[in-house]
């Protein structure tokens, strides 16, 4: 074979050799582009701004939001008066739709947006574990509060102010455990003694409430004014508190990380291309508080995958455990908490209120072992939100609180001096939401799909890069020994003609026989 044929060959396989490089290189270059080209369309389309779709969809949420409530049914009245253990019984759920919406809205010139959001609860029957006017038996929350101040302050005063305050039990008939239905703890009910010191309180300048109820005047009202960042000049703000009713940080503790306002105010959304490493918060009015919450598995729902999140126990642990948490011991370092309960007493007008995990989850086993049907567990009780990691919007959520008061044994108070010192469950309750079917299609539709294709394109690509170009190695390896064992067409007419010219000799030389 020429030298010609040879070369040509050759080029040939090292055409095939490039082809199949570049394949493998632009598939490797796709990896980092396709994801940056999704960032760039949502760097567009997840910014507030004014006027837009985005805007529309956060003004009023197309999926839907449903508060369950759960009380506690005390079944040993008696026996818990007496200074046993209380035991209680589970009721629930209640389940509430929240219609939500915002109202006064503002876009400011820094790039941040004021609003309010009202909310409505509407009692849904058919997904309910029972009814609104069903009854049990409940902590009188009026007379733990007073008990509590007549503790702290009443008792100063001696014998008197605690003669008055029990004859103004008696005319009210208080007992420190009452028989209410759902309803009237939920959203109150109008108490007795409050009904009778309320006209006294108020000669002399103090307005007292005649009503109570752990979400009373919640109902078709706001929690004050939130002003967050649109994300328009830096999406990782997207979604974030700046201030909440006018303040940049918060007053009811002690120190400036416990008082931080920061993180969303709802849980549902934050800046897009979330991070398995990273600490998600939220800011809730609710619990005089900003929490967190931090990666825990990977999971799916409805076809698209997502990054669950749930609330470490490091929230409320003990400030010997997690040292930020020095802040919310109240009023002084020597009354920190054990693990698993928050004293909010100082943000509910001085009533015993100490918020939990449902069931006292992650809490000191001292809490759990004080009452007799309490039993944690993670699956029923963890606060978690599922977070589709890409646009930083949360699929799914659970977020989750109990709501405690605490009492003790007033030895002022005659029907009360045997209480055992405990941390009483009243309710807990679930703000839930979930993708919606159509939501989850839309998702798929025009974020999975595109995403799902692109990546198959990029691996497709490298994987016919690497075949053609291990075929065009092997080809131009196999061509090449091939040539150098074949003979050229120039050996082949010398061979051709030596052979002939053996042969011509050949009969020359041949001798003729005699006759």
């Amino acid at each position: 074979m020429s030298k010609k044929m040879v070369l040509s060959v050759l080029a040939k396989a090292v055409v095939v050799v490039i082809v199949g490089i570049a394949l493998i290189a632009f598939g490797v270059i796709l990896f980092p582009v396709i994801p940056a080209v999704i960032r760039s369309g949502m760097d567009k389309d997840i910014p507030f701004a004014e006027g837009s779709e985005a805007v529309k969809t956060w003004e009023y949420p197309p999926v839907p939001v449903y508060m369950n409530f759960y009380v506690f049914d005390l079944l040993n009245k008696d026996e818990t008066m007496a200074g046993a253990k209380p035991s209680v019984l589970e009721k629930g759920p209640y389940v509430y739709r929240q219609l939500i919406s915002k109202a006064n809205v503002t876009f400011n010139p820094n790039s941040t947006v004021s609003y309010t959001q009202p909310v409505t609860y509407v009692f849904v029957p058919e997904l309910s574990g029972g009814k609104e006017n069903d009854t049990f038996t409940a902590l009188n929350m009026v007379l733990a509060t007073v008990a509590d101040l007549y503790q702290k302050t009443f008792e100063k005063l001696g014998p008197a102010a605690r003669l008055l305050l029990e004859e103004f039990l008696k005319l009210a008939g208080e007992n420190m455990f009452r028989t209410l239905t759902v309803k009237d703890m939920i959203w109150g009910y109008e108490d007795p003694f409050l009904k009778k010191i309320a006209p006294l309180m108020k000669a002399i300048g103090v307005d007292v409430p005649e009503t109570i109820g752990i979400f009373i005047g919640q109902n078709g009202s706001d929690d004050g004014v939130h002003n967050i960042y649109t994300g328009v000049k830096d999406i990782m703000k997207f979604n974030t508190l700046d201030r909440y009713n006018g303040q940049s940080e918060l007053s009811f503790w002690r120190t400036p990380y416990c008082n931080r306002i920061q993180g969303s105010t709802d849980g549902t959304m934050w800046h897009p291309f979330i991070d398995e490493s990273e600490t998600l918060y939220i800011f809730n009015s609710g619990v005089c508080r900003s929490f967190y919450i931090k990666f825990d598995s990977r999971v799916q729902l409805k076809g698209v995958d997502l990054l669950r999140f749930v609330q470490p126990a490091s929230v409320y642990a003990n400030a010997t455990i997690n040292p930020d948490n020095i802040g919310f011991c109240m009023p002084d370092d020597g009354h920190c908490l054990d693990s698993g309960v928050l004293n909010v007493s100082h943000c509910r007008q001085g009533a015993p209120v100490f918020m939990s995990e449902p069931h006292f989850y992650n809490a000191a086993s001292k809490y759990i072992d004080a009452i007799i049907g309490i039993h944690p567990n993670k699956e029923n009780h963890a606060t978690r939100i599922d977070v589709e990691p890409y646009t930083g919007v949360g699929m799914s959520a659970k977020m989750k609180f109990q709501i405690n008061i605490y009492y003790e044994n007033y030895k002022g108070i005659d029907s009360m001096k045997n209480l055992r010192p405990t941390f009483y469950p009243l309710a807990w309750f679930e703000a839930s939401a979930t993708l919606t079917d159509a939501l989850a299609s839309k998702m798929r539709n025009e974020l999975v799909l595109p995403l799902t294709i692109g990546f198959w394109v990029k691996i497709c690509m490298i994987c016919i890069g690497f075949v053609i170009t291990t075929i065009g190695i092997i080809y131009g390896y196999k061509r090449k020994v091939w040539c150098r064992g074949k003979p050229s067409e120039e050996t082949l007419v010398i061979n051709e003609k030596k052979a002939k010219h053996n042969y011509g000799s050949s009969e020359e030389t041949q001798v003729t026989p005699a006759v």
